[in-house]
């Protein structure tokens, strides 16, 4: 079913059909991105789950890898709040390692929402980090100043990404980009100690040498003499983002070069997306006239309009994702076996199966206990699988071998075209898993663009208050057409 998976070097774009799985993707992702080299590859997800939860597949899959993951803005269009400093600071940092030069194989993983968004000059990144170093100079003056111009909140406690409190000789940092916040100690001339702490305990985790520090913000000031007043900043700036910079630039101009691979959905959404845009700006062009307030920016100037998007994917070596049809979609999938009346022997069906075909058998789990757990579960089948760090020592592996990776995925595959069968620890040990990738990502809020019901979703309706959405049924209605409800 995807005997043509490799990127072509010689046509501008290939229409592929891929099962969804968010392994197989990952394992072709990493292949097409070495092809790419340091030019460097896009791919558009079609949410920002499913981006978060490749990314997280990618860690375990390929950790040589530069896995960048590009979140989008988790608030309105044209909202009168600001972005949370936390998704700001995660795509600062990821903008920030784009603008660097490339000097192996990278790849971008960013939702059609994203994409789509416009961001800061390349330029602007250059000098838009501030580090500490244990035993090095230190100068209170400039620390403040960079957390001023680069979107930080001075408070008396640090609780979130983005805050900073400074009491005396001790600093508390939480980097915008960070899941955790440090402690450093001076003595006014030089840094003493760096730590990193749990907020809640307050207790020390782990000694660091090195603090890098980047901006919690897309708007980062200039510096300002000691004589002049920094600007202020004020809630929902963001979205006046082309007024702070002679131009803004969209994440294909920080790699030129980049192929392109759009996940079968994305397109779809992007259009949700964009007709979300079209609408906010409308009535905020409304609301504005009323009471006499500033006009917002248009939307070409915030995204990428239609006529350039097309624009885009004509000059690029282009790859879209078709899904199988339903009756194919099902031949690559690896049976849940936890939730099987006799486990045991479906599993012993499905591994002789595969070793008929003459395919090697990988179990993968988040964490070495869950894998523990999954090489005891194969022992009766007289399987002894052998450790690996990489879905590359996989493909180098003999026919028939059995392996051992720490990666996190839902659901197994089976890559029919390198002979290669993989059980996932949720296949095998059910919801009594370890992994944390599935935590979904630390964003305090659902990015505004991600509007899809799924199946178990906690849901507030209207009349009868929280629960949790069971099914989904579509409705026709009188003079409407059918609808999703």
């Amino acid at each position: 079913m995807d005997a043509t998976s490799a990127l072509p070097q010689d046509t501008r774009r290939v229409d592929l059909t891929l099962a969804r799985s968010i392994g197989l993707h990952a394992v072709r992702l990493i292949e097409w991105a070495r092809e790419a080299g340091p030019a460097g590859l896009i791919h558009v997800a079609e949410e920002e789950r499913r981006a978060e939860r490749l990314a997280q597949a990618l860690k375990g899959l390929a950790p040589d890898l530069e896995v960048l993951l590009l979140p989008p803005w988790d608030c309105l269009p044209y909202d009168s709040a600001s972005p949370s400093r936390e998704a700001m600071g995660q795509r600062a940092s990821a903008l920030r390692r784009m603008a660097e030069k490339g000097r192996a194989p990278r790849l971008l993983i960013a939702s059609a929402a994203a994409i789509v968004q416009r961001v800061p000059p390349r330029e602007t990144w250059k000098d838009a980090v501030h580090g500490l170093r244990a035993g090095e100079a230190f100068s209170q003056e400039d620390l403040e100043a960079y957390l001023r111009r680069t979107g930080y909140v001075l408070d008396e406690r640090v609780d979130e990404p983005g805050e900073a409190a400074i009491r005396g000789q001790v600093l508390d940092l939480f980097p915008a980009n960070s899941p955790s916040p440090y402690r450093a100690e001076h003595d006014g001339a030089s840094i003493l100690s760096i730590r990193r702490y749990d907020p809640v305990s307050q207790r020390t985790e782990a000694e660091v040498e090195t603090l890098v520090l980047e901006p919690a913000s897309e708007i980062v000031l200039g510096e300002t003499s000691k004589s002049e007043e920094p600007p202020e900043r004020v809630p929902g700036m963001e979205h006046r983002l082309p007024e702070f910079y002679p131009r803004l630039d969209t994440v294909f101009d920080y790699w030129p070069n980049a192929a392109i691979v759009i996940d079968a959905r994305a397109e779809e959404r992007r259009e949700i997306a964009m007709g979300q845009v079209a609408d906010a700006h409308e009535s905020r062009v409304r609301l504005r006239a009323a009471s006499g307030g500033a006009s917002a920016p248009s939307p070409e100037r915030l995204f990428i309009g239609e006529a350039e998007w097309r624009s885009v994917l004509d000059q690029r070596r282009l790859t879209m994702i078709r899904a199988p049809s339903q009756e194919d979609a099902g031949l690559g999938a690896v049976p849940r076996f936890a939730g099987l009346a006799r486990p045991a022997r479906a599993l012993a069906e499905f591994v002789e199966a595969q070793t008929k075909a003459g395919r090697k058998l990988v179990l993968a789990a988040a964490t070495k206990q869950d894998l523990g757990r999954m090489r005891r579960r194969v022992q009766p089948l007289q399987a002894t699988p052998e450790p690996v760090k990489s879905w590359d020592e996989v493909l180098e592996g003999k026919r028939g071998a059995w392996f051992m990776l720490q990666a996190e995925f839902k659901s197994g595959f089976i890559d029919g075209r390198d002979g290669i069968a993989v059980i996932a620890a949720s296949d095998l040990l059910g919801s009594r898993t370890g992994g944390d990738g599935a935590r979904e990502s630390h964003s305090a809020s659902l990015p505004f663009m991600e509007t899809g019901f799924r199946i178990g979703d906690a849901v507030i309706h209207m009349d009868h208050g929280v629960g949790i959405l069971q099914g989904i049924e579509t409705l026709a209605i009188e003079g409407t057409g059918a609808g999703d409800t």
